[in-house]
């Protein structure tokens, strides 16, 4: 015989909604984010390739760099490492420690406008390989 308890759950079990599926978690993102979802790996490792191979790549890197010095962002990380490496309470003893202590600010530190100056760049590369 079931108490009152277990016939509770059980009908509350019968009442909830179906699990959504992975469809569905799909199809309410795109509906609610504007940002396109990421190339399929297949596709990521074919545009590096062809970035590589038609030497883009390295041209994308200086370019990038070139922007991030005119906004003054290296030198801030510049400083940024200095100070935990200099840090007297707990220094960063090697490369990874150091990465781990400003990697995350310093991404979060890089201006809009060069973000954007990259994507748009990148997006004129992919859009000249499909032609």
């Amino acid at each position: 015989m079931s108490s009152p308890r277990q016939a509770s759950r059980r009908s509350s079990r019968r009442t909830r909604p179906p699990a959504s599926t992975s469809s569905d978690t799909h199809s309410t993102r795109a509906m609610t984010d504007p940002t396109p979802p990421a190339p399929a790996d297949s596709t990521r490792t074919e545009i590096n390739r062809r970035l590589l191979e038609s030497g883009d790549l390295a041209k994308l890197e200086s370019e990038l760099l070139a922007l991030l010095q005119a906004a003054g962002w290296t030198e801030t990380l510049g400083d940024s490492c200095r100070t935990k490496l200099r840090d007297p309470e707990k220094p960063a003893t090697n490369f990874a420690e150091l990465l781990k202590a400003v990697g995350g600010a310093a991404r979060k530190e890089v201006p809009r406008e060069v973000k954007a100056e990259i994507v748009r760049r990148i997006r004129d590369l992919v859009k000249k390989m499909v032609v």
